[in-house]
């Protein structure tokens, strides 16, 4: 069985927390307590990778089909009304410098939703350290890129690399 979360990030919307509250160590618990902090004020730091998500699978996809199952947004903050969040789970994964691996993990935030353009393998939203938003995908499970996706790289696209979108400074 599962805790629920409220993330006002969306809305207040309560989602199923896959991770173990008492097991988690206090670093992850801080990772999930800065993600509860994100409002909708967030959102437009967030919103070109999840538009550029959304655009990647119009341009690449079944174009009639998305057409058929949502509005066009107007404009890119117009895709949030496209996005149902499931759960949240934190995933650790070791620190690395070059050849050397810290003892204390790396934590992210990792959030699995629901998306009109994408009813088969939806959407995935990864933090580190519950702030730092690192990943936007096809819900893959992992928390961060492979290795061979450029640094910085938060939308990887597998089909036009025009679509990728990366951090902003």
């Amino acid at each position: 069985m599962s805790d629920s979360i409220s993330l006002p990030l969306f809305d207040g919307a309560s989602v199923a927390l896959l991770s173990d509250l008492a097991a988690m160590t206090s670093a992850a618990g801080e990772a999930l307590h800065r993600l509860e902090q994100l409002t909708p004020a967030d959102r437009p730091s967030i919103t070109p990778h999840v538009y550029a998500y959304y655009l990647d699978m119009l341009s690449h996809a079944d174009t009639s089909w998305i057409d058929e199952t949502m509005p066009r947004p107007a404009k890119p903050d117009d895709i949030w009304q496209h996005v149902r969040p499931l759960s949240v789970i934190i995933k650790s994964r070791p620190v690395t410098s070059g050849v050397a691996t810290k003892a204390d993990p790396q934590f992210y935030v990792v959030l699995e939703a629901n998306c009109d353009w994408e009813d088969e393998h939806g959407l995935l939203l990864s933090w580190r350290d519950g702030q730092e938003l690192v990943k936007v995908s096809d819900y893959d499970d992992k928390p961060i890129h492979a290795d061979n996706v450029p640094a910085g790289m938060i939308y990887h696209s597998t089909y036009d690399d025009s679509f990728s979108t990366y951090s902003m400074p």
